[in-house]
């Protein structure tokens, strides 16, 4: 179930609760847009003929399925507790014709008025499975893969060769969602949930992707990557009104810029797109920065390049030239070690440098951002920005963890990190630490870790 509450703060003193939502399925993701909160959830329906056991004769497959009905399969809402009823109606929903997957799945769209007095909601519905989604202003992505993970013999996670990822187009006129379009990239968007959300970026109404072309991942240790020339790849594509379809606009490598994006054998890790920049992180022994000039969307190029030690699984802009990179250390071999956290100066984009880091921990250790992409609180002030990381810290697995909150602050100017103070104490053995979070309001800091919410002076 997704369950959402609805709470008036018209007076802070005394929030009251209008509603109470459990909607069936899992969550995809959730936007706010202005006053409205976007919603995108998928439905896997419990199906009586599932529940046969193998041998049951196909006469009796075929007469359960022969009595299916869209409530069979379409997810409901109950409200304060009430009775179950349709979250969207059939009539409401999309197919789309080269889905190839056979699991059944519904994908949902839910948009919420939380400017009017009683929250009112329109729904739309997506016959198929979502991995992701990326919203801009006014339009809504949703990205599928069209197959089904496998599991290898030393149960690392494997994707088919050749494998494309679809993506469809919705556009967000108030409540008003539409659909505008669909269209493929090759490749897939990885493993981890949380970073596929920043491997798609609209940019002056194109979508951007990039992908990663390998089958299998590090899903085991001593894991390769692949044997792919380029590890990833981007694609640009752009909306045609016509047919409803999402074209290729350019991709990156091509026959004019065969360039690769990483090293045979390497995997993406941080992606982020910026404007008429994009910034893509490769690892296998030490982390190639790849600089992207998207300004031409039809011919798009790497214009800059960095190696350093380790890898970046997030990127963050904190000026127009100052670029914040969390991630994990790693020496002359690969072998990974602690958080890292690197300053990288974009001043000339064709030559990106390193200005700054720090790293704590061992191998083991980690930082929120390893287990949610909110593990992390940012706030820029005039010439400083200060940055709020969850810690959890050891030297090596036979020690027991600490956690913490490190704060860090940077000075845009001097372009270097200050983390002289102190490491405010979490819970000891790491209870927990997946929701670890921190927000900086004024001049203070409030850090929940281990069902606990503190505050501290900066």
């Amino acid at each position: 179930k997704v369950h959402v509450d609805l709470v008036n703060t018209a007076n802070p003193a005394a929030p009251a609760l209008l509603e109470r939502w459990a909607i069936d399925g899992r969550l995809v993701g959730s936007r706010l847009i202005g006053s409205r909160l976007v919603l995108v959830t998928q439905h896997a329906p419990q199906l009586a003929v599932d529940a046969l056991p193998a041998n049951a004769p196909q006469a009796e497959r075929d007469a359960l399925l022969a009595r299916l009905t869209a409530a069979d399969v379409l997810p409901t809402l109950r409200i304060n507790g009430g009775a179950r009823q349709p979250l969207v109606a059939e009539t409401d929903c999309y197919v789309q014709p080269k889905n190839a997957s056979t699991g059944i799945d519904i994908t949902v769209f839910t948009v919420v008025d939380l400017s009017s007095a009683t929250p009112t909601r329109v729904t739309r519905c997506f016959a198929g499975g979502s991995e992701a989604m990326y919203m801009a202003p006014a339009t809504l992505y949703v990205a599928t893969t069209r197959y089904a993970y496998t599991a290898t013999n030393s149960l690392i996670a494997r994707l088919p060769p050749n494998i494309t990822t679809d993506l469809h187009k919705f556009a967000l006129d108030g409540s008003v969602l539409t659909y505008r379009g669909s269209g493929e990239a090759q490749g897939h968007l990885g493993w981890d949930v949380q970073r596929k959300s920043y491997r798609m970026s609209e940019w002056n109404g194109d979508l951007r992707v990039l992908t990663y072309t390998a089958s299998v991942g590090w899903g085991a240790a001593g894991a390769t990557a692949g044997v792919e020339p380029s590890p990833a790849q981007l694609t640009i594509l752009r909306e045609r009104a016509s047919d409803q379809t999402l074209q290729v606009v350019s991709t990156l490598p091509n026959a004019q810029r065969p360039a690769t994006l990483g090293k045979p054998r390497e995997q993406v890790y941080g992606v982020r797109f910026i404007g008429s920049r994009g910034y893509v992180v490769t690892f296998q022994r030490t982390d190639p920065l790849y600089v992207l000039d998207l300004s031409n969307p039809a011919d798009p190029r790497t214009v800059g390049e960095l190696e350093v030690s380790g890898y970046s699984d997030y990127l963050f802009p904190i000026t127009e030239s100052l670029l914040l990179g969390v991630g994990h250390d790693a020496d002359a071999r690969g072998q990974v070690s602690g958080v890292k956290v690197a300053l990288i100066d974009l001043t000339d984009p064709t030559r990106p440098r390193q200005v700054d880091s720090r790293t704590w921990g061992g191998a083991p250790s980690q930082s929120g951002l390893d287990v949610s992409r909110h593990g992390i609180d940012i706030l820029t002030q005039a010439t400083r920005t200060r940055v709020a990381l969850p810690l959890l810290l050891r030297a090596d697995y036979t020690v027991t963890p600490s956690t913490g909150l490190q704060r860090i602050e940077i000075d845009h100017a001097a372009r270097r990190l200050d983390t002289s103070r102190a490491l405010i104490p979490g819970a000891l053995g790491g209870t927990d630490f997946y929701a670890d979070r921190s927000v900086q309001i004024d001049n203070r800091v409030y850090y929940f870790n281990a069902g606990a919410l503190t505050v501290h002076d900066w």
